[in-house]
Order: structure tokens, then sequence, then C-alpha cells
């Protein structure tokens, strides 16, 4: 298999059978060999916050007969969208995986010109290549990410607006971290990372974690500027809370720069201490085997990787 395509999903039909059937049509066809798997992540969880099921993981799973490229998992262990995500690539056969929100239509030729790209360029690339997106389906306007450090301690990143004078728009170009919404990234590559951590939970850090991960491993993050995802920035038939995504971004953290980064993010972070302390006391305990093979396998500190970006 040449490209899996993962879409976790809650609760957001039609949305996602729209999503589902654009990246279909872009890659039908063509010389290369693609999967679509979906995953619902509508559980227990989401119910106990209020949110019934829409049926869209019924709609998906009925169509799974009458095309051979889709597939459709349930994870219904908690809500967590990276955590579907990790379910659909233990479940996918492609060596080169993309990963996108199930709110996106894609451009004419987009992926396919991607993948094509990245399979032939993967070696030089040493890295990930994303996609600019819009937040809207029918903007125009462009976004990609931007490297932000807040409170001196916080490694993170806003939307910065992918514009002519700033970018250029007719050849893959570097940056610091961008959007996991659109990103190609080979099997191999994922895998060195660990995957996404399970106990990563609704919201927050994952793009933390695969950004600044691949920092210290010493990969690199590229955008591919002939494509775009038209991405649909509406409320969702489930939810996020702070606790949730402030122990997600200090378990991103801990994974890619240690104790001492994840302790300095929690030093300007909003909370209690007392609970932040908790949270990282839990982090430590239940993600140290996956902290000790990032470990193992970095290049650089995540201090030094920042000092070359901002100088």
């Amino acid at each position: 298999m040449d490209l899996s395509v993962i879409i976790p999903f809650c609760n957001e039909h039609p949305q996602a059978t729209f999503t589902i059937r654009s990246i279909a049509e872009e890659l039908k066809n063509r010389d290369i060999s693609f999967e679509i798997i979906a995953i619902n992540n509508h559980c227990k969880q989401n119910e106990e916050k209020g949110h019934a099921d829409d049926g869209g993981a019924e709609s998906i799973k009925a169509c799974e007969k009458l095309n051979d490229w889709l597939v459709c998992l349930d994870y219904k262990d908690k809500l967590s969208h990276w955590n579907a995500k990790r379910i659909g690539v233990n479940r996918s056969k492609g060596r080169i995986l993309y990963f996108v929100d199930a709110h996106v239509i894609v451009s004419r030729d987009s992926i396919y010109n991607m993948f094509k790209y990245y399979d032939s360029h993967h070696d030089d690339l040493n890295g990930s290549l994303h996609m600019p997106l819009t937040y809207k389906v029918l903007e125009s306007r462009k976004l990609i990410y931007k490297f932000v450090l807040d409170g001196g301690h916080f490694y993170h990143y806003s939307f910065t607006g992918f514009s002519p004078k700033y970018y250029p728009q007719d050849k893959v170009f570097e940056v610091p971290c961008m959007s996991c919404c659109g990103i190609m990234i080979s099997r191999e590559l994922y895998d060195l990372t660990g995957g996404w951590p399970e106990q990563l939970g609704v919201y927050g850090g994952g793009e933390h974690f695969m950004n600044y991960t691949l920092s210290v491993l010493g990969k690199h993050k590229w955008i591919w500027p002939f494509g775009t995802c038209y991405h649909y920035g509406a409320p969702r038939g489930y939810e996020w809370w702070y606790d949730d995504r402030i122990r997600n971004i200090i378990l991103a953290h801990y994974l890619f720069g240690g104790e001492k980064i994840a302790r300095e993010f929690i030093s300007v972070a909003k909370g209690r201490p007392e609970v932040l302390e908790s949270m990282l006391q839990d982090v430590m305990k239940t993600s140290k085997d996956h902290r000790i093979l990032i470990k193992s396998r970095q290049k650089l500190e995540i201090t030094t990787w920042k000092n070359a970006w901002l100088s």
C-alpha cells in the first residue's frame, strides 16, 4: 500500500462523509494504491458530556462494502482524536501516512502531487510535509503556523497568514512547526517518534508533541504550497476542557524535553501549582517509557533547536 489516509471523527456528520469523498475523488484512478481509515471517537465520555451519537459512524460503516478503499473503526476508550489516529495507524498498511481532520475539502490534485513529491524526495526532506489550510471552507486566505515561545518556556505555535510577501509560493520550504491537519509523514518517521502518545486526551498537546519531537530527533517540517486543506472551523459534537488540555501539553513537553522542560512549562502555565505538579508526576509515571525511547533517539536538545530558529 502506498498511502494510508487517517481521519478521526466524533459526531461530525455529514462533514466527515464529505471529507472522505473529497479525498477519495482526489486519489481514485491514479497510479497510487491508497486506503482511507476513518476512526469514530464517540464514546461513553462524550455521552456523559451531553453529546448523543449523531449516527455518522453507522453511515460510514454502511458504505465500507461499497468501497474497497474505505475502513471505519471505533475508538471508545476515551475522547482523544490523537488516540483514534493511533488506532488508525495500527490498522493501516501504507508506507506513507496522511493525517487530516474530518471537516476539510482538499484542493484539486493536492494530495496526489504532494504524495508524489514526498515519495521521491523523502530522503532529502528528512521530515514531514504539510499543506496550508484555511479556517473556513470558502475562505481564500491560507494559513500556516509560526513558532511561539510563550512566557519563555511554553513551546507553542499560532496561525499566521501564508502571504507571498513573507513566504514562497512556488517551492517547498522549511518551517519550525505546522498543523497536523494535512501532515504527510512516512511510517518509518512516525514510528521513530513512538507514535501519538497513549496518554493524550481530547484536545491539545498532540501538535506540540509531533512538531517538537521531530525537532529534537533532528527532523524537519516542510510546507507543500501547491495545495490547500479547506478547513471547516465550526462547533463540533464534542467538547474539550482546560485540565485535559493542560495535561496534554505537560505530557508533550515532558516527552520532547524531559522533566526540566516540563517543569519550566508549568512554571508559566495557568493553574494551581499543586494541581500542575500532580499532573506532571502522573505524566512522568505513565509515560516514562515513551520519554526514554525519544531520549535514546534524539539528536539535539529542544533549547538548542529553539536558539537556532530564533537566532
